[in-house]
């Protein structure tokens, strides 16, 4: 593409009125078939000429695609593999911050607290990500009845290409700039994204930023040799922005650093409540409902309030467990190795009665890579590279039992019922199935999903259900379901769904396919002869996960970047809403012992809820952003994957 002009299509979407332009690229106002509108922005040549380029794009849509939907516009769709490459995101409504002090002048009070707090909240979530925004400015934040959000962040942003691009413009805004982003002495990360928070909050307290100039020069200049002016932002915003404006980066507090002196500020409810989840988060603890306790009656440190337990200390990731070796060794029981005890939580089999939630903290293992997906056996864990190409094996201790190489992108894992083969569906060019022996971590077998055309399917991954002797893999860049035979990996049958699949799950009616499309989202079952979809229901078009519910019925995680509602969604087969909990912020979902764990991606809290009703039955905190969770088949152990650590809970 040529940066002198846009196309007038990309993908499905019809290219409107420019909406703002800079060096990395151009965003425009579209509209797709169903006439909803995004905004889409298309990246610059030079930066998709970089041969790294579309693989940290891709990484990076992923990452991106897990923010919450409160802090972030919503990333809806994107085509690393385009020309030019491109990322739909949701258009929000309300004015940005600097039409808003252009036109009103500088926020005061309530107004100045609530766009700190939202800035410092959605800084914190990204970091915790592993984003970095790299341009945050009065024009990047947009002030929208649910708060500030922050829109244009990292994703289309070269790394290493920080100061200048090829044509010498300036990448980034020079007035919200951080001293090692003008003069490129290092790469900017969060705590360049912290200079200009604190930038940005002098321009909303005094219509001025605290580097102002005629020129770019000028401007850079007082940057990197004079002090901040700023003018009379009151306290204790005063002492924050000084503070966030020093020089040197590794001087700069972190933005969820400043976010917990917000939240302490905050007064005596918040203080409190700030403390109770900051105990159990340290404790380990697990707040139960009463839907458990007349279940089980109450156990050892169940008492149906809280209860604790000392942590014990991070286990490091490389060291084997007792008797085992790194990789494997042929004939072992596919389920255990030798030195595990079945008693043990986590080893043992399959709960067939609801059985106590994990109250226990365990090990805090770290990973020798960013944790994605992760599946539980009978005495094993299974944590996706999403970064890179392998898959990491460990024992319900934490110890590392090996790795296996998958190929690149693993995006979705699913195990077979007796636990001896490990699926993964690759986030690749074309979507691809790789089924893995669990007894000697040996690939038996790859198949490609598809021909391999590119297209707009990157934002929502592949997923991979297993049903009996079967492995279906959606592909939504088809859009497609695919069904393979579990042992050969030989090609079943294709089926086409009502709308483009978003993920797939194993029930007892065969596979349920949740979709979205123009005319709104679909769930469908798929089964023999795996070339039809049965009769769908209504659904939600913006489904993260889905589990089978009771007597038929599926329950949803929803992002809630439709229509504002996200949360947990139970749906019966005739269509029919049974119950919806719009207040719990779950993108991932994991099933065992007769529950549901819902994982909130922002602070890690897993809330364990009644698949019947969607009621509460217990909640555990959590201690930071997480990718996915996992349940072992007797319930009575849980994994949260949270940057590159696995958090277990027993």
């Amino acid at each position: 593409m040529s940066d002198a002009a846009s196309p007038a299509t990309v993908g499905d979407y019809r290219v409107g009125r420019l909406l703002g332009a800079g060096a990395g690229g151009r965003v425009h106002e579209a509209v797709d078939a169903r006439g909803r509108r995004v905004a889409l922005k298309l990246v610059r040549t030079e930066h998709a000429a970089d041969p790294g380029f579309r693989a940290r794009f891709r990484r990076e849509v992923e990452a991106a695609r897990r923010m919450p939907s409160r802090y972030t516009a919503q990333v809806v769709d994107a085509d690393p593999d385009g020309d030019p490459p491109w990322v739909a995101t949701t258009l929000l409504a309300g004015p940005t911050l600097e039409r808003r002090v252009r036109d009103g002048g500088p926020l005061r009070g309530r107004e100045l607290a609530r766009l700190a707090t939202g800035l410092l909240r959605a800084l914190a979530a990204m970091h915790r990500a592993g984003l970095a925004h790299r341009d945050l400015k009065p024009a990047n934040v947009v002030l929208t009845p649910r708060g500030p959000m922050v829109v244009d962040f990292g994703i289309a942003h070269a790394s290493g290409d920080t100061r200048m691009t090829r044509t010498g413009a300036t990448l980034g805004t020079p007035a919200y700039m951080a001293p090692e982003q003008a003069d490129g002495s290092a790469e900017p990360g969060p705590a360049a994204d912290v200079h200009a928070f604190g930038a940005v909050l002098v321009l909303a307290a005094t219509g001025a930023p605290p580097y102002a100039g005629d020129t770019v020069p000028a401007v850079l200049y007082r940057l990197l040799h004079e002090a901040p002016e700023l003018g009379t932002t009151p306290e204790p915003w005063r002492a924050m922005a000084a503070e966030c404006l020093r020089r040197a980066p590794g001087t700069r507090p972190s933005a969820a650093e400043l976010l917990g002196r917000v939240r302490r500020r905050g007064g005596t409810r918040v203080a409190v409540a700030a403390a109770l989840v900051a105990v159990v988060a340290g404790t380990g603890a697990v707040l139960l409902g009463p839907w458990l306790a007349e279940r089980i009656g109450p156990g050892p440190g169940l008492d149906g309030t809280a209860t604790s337990a000392g942590s014990a200390g991070p286990a490091e990731a490389g060291s084997p467990g007792p008797g085992l070796a790194p990789g494997l060794g042929p004939g072992l029981d596919p389920g255990l190795g030798p030195g595990l005890d079945p008693a043990a939580p986590g080893n043992g089999p399959a709960a067939t009665a609801p059985v106590p939630p994990p109250s226990v903290a365990g090990p805090v293992v770290a990973l020798p890579h960013t944790a994605g997906r992760v599946v539980a056996g009978v005495g094993r864990v299974y944590v996706a590279d999403p970064e890179g190409g392998t898959v990491t094996v460990l024992d319900t201790a934490g110890a590392t039992v090996g790795r296996v190489e998958v190929g690149r992108f693993p995006a979705a894992l699913a195990l077979s019922p007796d636990g001896t083969r490990l699926y993964t569906a690759l986030s690749s060019t074309p979507v691809r199935v790789v089924a893995v022996d669990t007894r000697n971590l040996a690939v038996t077998g790859t198949a490609d999903v598809g021909a391999g055309s590119a297209g707009a399917d990157i934002v929502r991954p592949p997923d991979v259900a297993v049903a009996g002797g079967t492995v279906v893999v959606s592909d939504p860049r088809g859009p497609r379901v695919v069904a393979f035979d579990a042992a050969t990996l030989r090609p079943l049958g294709t089926a086409d769904p009502a709308a483009r699949p978003l993920a797939v799950a194993a029930a007892d009616s065969g596979v349920l396919v949740a979709g979205a499309s123009p005319g709104g989202g679909r769930i469908e079952t798929l089964g023999p002869p795996w070339t039809v979809i049965g009769p769908g229901v209504p659904a939600p078009e913006d489904v993260l996960d889905l589990v089978p519910g009771p007597d038929g019925a599926a329950l949803v995680a929803r992002a809630g970047n439709v229509d504002g509602v996200g949360g947990l969604r139970l749906i019966g087969p005739d269509g029919a809403v049974r119950a919806e909990r719009p207040d719990l912020d779950a993108v991932r979902l994991g099933t065992a012992a007769g529950l549901v764990h819902a994982l909130d991606p922002t602070t890690g809290t897993v809330t364990v809820v009644d698949p019947g009703t969607l009621g509460t039955v217990a909640r555990i905190a959590g201690d930071g952003l997480a990718a996915d969770v996992a349940v072992a088949p007797d319930g009575r152990a849980l994994y949260v994957a949270t940057g590159r650590t696995l958090r277990i809970v027993r």
